[in-house]
C-alpha cells in the first residue's frame, strides 16, 4: 500500500519528493549553509560562536518549517510555492521554536536518566515539527498529538532515523575529506577563500541532506494520519484552506 509506514515506502516516497522538486530543496539547502558559511569566517572569539551556533539552530528550524509545508503542500495534490511556505514558517517560528525548545529538554532529561529514556522521548516527539505547521497548535498540542501518532512506530521511526544518520555521518566524512584535501592545496580554513569553495559542497553534501530528512519527517507525519486516524489526503489538504 503507497500510505503504509514502512522504511522502504517513507524513504521512497521522500527521495522522489526530494528530486521532483529539487529547484526548491536546493534553494532551501543552499539558504540553510548560509549560517554556517558566515560562522565559517568569524573570530574565534566562544561568545561570539555560541551565539551564532544558537542564532544557526533558530534558522535551522525555521528552515525545516519550510520544508515541512512545502511537502505537504505536495502531497496533498498542491504546488510546492517558496514564497508561501517561507509565509507559513514565519508566521509559525515562535510555536515551532518554543515547541523545539520543549522537545529539547525533554530529551536532555531523557539522556541524563541513562540515555534511553531520551531516544524514545526523541522518537515520541518525532512528528512535533509537522504538527505545529499543519495543526497550529501549541505546545502542548504539538507534543501530546505527536506521542500519540508515534505510539506503535518508534522503531520503525528509530531505523528511519538510523539510515538518515548513516547517510549524514558519510556526507559529514566527504566534508572532512575534501576540506583537508582544500586545506593541502595550500587554502587555509577560516578565510573568504576557503569558505567560498567550501560552500557548494557544503550545501550538496550537507543541506540537502538536512533538507531531506525534512521530507522525511513531513512524509512520516502524513503517512501516519493516514494509518492512525484513517484520514484521506483531500481532508488533510482541507486544513490549509
Amino acid at each position: 500500500m503507497d500510505n503504509e509506514f514502512t522504511i522502504g515506502q517513507i524513504l521512497g516516497k521522500s527521495f522522489n519528493i526530494f528530486a521532483r522538486n529539487f529547484p526548491f530543496m536546493l534553494m532551501v539547502a543552499a539558504l540553510s549553509t548560509i549560517p554556517d558559511f558566515i560562522i565559517e569566517l568569524l573570530p574565534q572569539d566562544p561568545m561570539l560562536l555560541m551565539a551564532s551556533n544558537i542564532i544557526n539552530n533558530w534558522m535551522a528550524l525555521f528552515f525545516q518549517g519550510i520544508v515541512v509545508y512545502g511537502v505537504f503542500q505536495h502531497l496533498t495534490g498542491q504546488r510546492m510555492v517558496f514564497a508561501d511556505s517561507v509565509n507559513v514558517a514565519m508566521r509559525c517560528f515562535f510555536p515551532l521554536l518554543l515547541t523545539s525548545i520543549a522537545v529539547g529538554l525533554l530529551t536532555m532529561v531523557g539522556y541524563l536518566l541513562l540515555v534511553i529514556p531520551g531516544v524514545i522521548i526523541a522518537l515520541m516527539m518525532w512528528v512535533a515539527v509537522p504538527v505545529v505547521i499543519v495543526e497550529r497548535g501549541g505546545v502542548g498540542h504539538a507534543l501530546q498529538r505527536s506521542k500519540d501518532l508515534t505510539t506503535g512506530f518508534r522503531l520503525r521511526i528509530f531505523m528511519l532515523n538510523l539510515v538518515l544518520g548513516v547517510i549524514m555521518i558519510l556526507a559529514v566524512g566527504v566534508q572532512f575529506g575534501m576540506t583537508a584535501m582544500l586545506t593541502g592545496m595550500g587554502l587555509v580554513p577560516g578565510t573568504l577563500t576557503m569558505a567560498l569553495v567550501n560552500f557548494p559542497i557544503s550545501v550538496i553534501l550537507l543541506g540537502s541532506i538536512l533538507a531531506l530528512s525534512s521530507v522525511v519527517v513531513t512524509v512520516g507525519y502524513y503517512t501516519l494520519r493516514h494509518e492512525v486516524e484513517g484520514v484521506a489526503p483531500q481532508d488533510l489538504a482541507a486544513v490549509f484552506e
